[in-house]
């Protein structure tokens, strides 16, 4: 059986749509790898940051408190609520909290005072992990200066250093 040649017309239309569809595609991919926004964007974001330069180099900065860095609540006050919040959460989630100090700190040059605190919880995953969102969620900001989750044969063990700051 001899096989008939292909007209033009046979020939051309696959060609145009794989061309169509090439072209649609580039456009589709050079959409999304450049949005047409992006100068209007990159502007914008250029102004809010120099605005936000300006803004706290003059004297219509927000105070602290605002930004959650400093608790308005005294030292002893703020460590007394962070240790009811490690408290708290390691109770709910079965943790056993081996140990909870406060150590003493100089007030900083600014004038706040560091609020330096050590905790050891043992128990499921789940529990040491809920214990560091309640401290990222804390009100005031609370630094961490030491994380180590180690793991065990069946739980794990969260030594944590931290400090906050608060008003003196």
């Amino acid at each position: 059986m001899r096989a008939r040649p292909m007209s033009l017309r046979e020939m051309v239309t696959p060609a145009a749509i794989a061309g169509g569809s090439a072209v649609l595609l580039a456009v589709l991919l050079s959409s999304l790898a450049a949005p047409g926004e992006l100068s209007r964007r990159i502007a914008a974001l250029a102004e809010r940051t120099a605005s936000l330069d300006h803004g706290f180099q003059s004297e219509k900065a927000p105070p602290l408190s605002d930004l959650r860095l400093v608790c308005l609540t005294s030292a002893e006050r703020g460590a007394a609520d962070l240790q009811t919040l490690v408290r708290g959460v390691a109770g709910q989630q079965g943790l056993t909290l081996a140990d909870f100090r406060i150590d003493d700190a100089p007030p900083t040059a600014a004038g706040v005072q560091p609020v330096v605190f050590r905790f050891q919880a043992t128990g499921s995953y789940e529990g040491a992990i809920s214990i560091l969102r309640g401290l990222a969620a804390y009100r005031t900001a609370v630094f961490v200066d030491q994380a180590d989750l180690t793991s065990n044969s069946s739980s794990v063990t969260l030594n944590f250093t931290g400090r906050m700051m608060c008003a003196p």
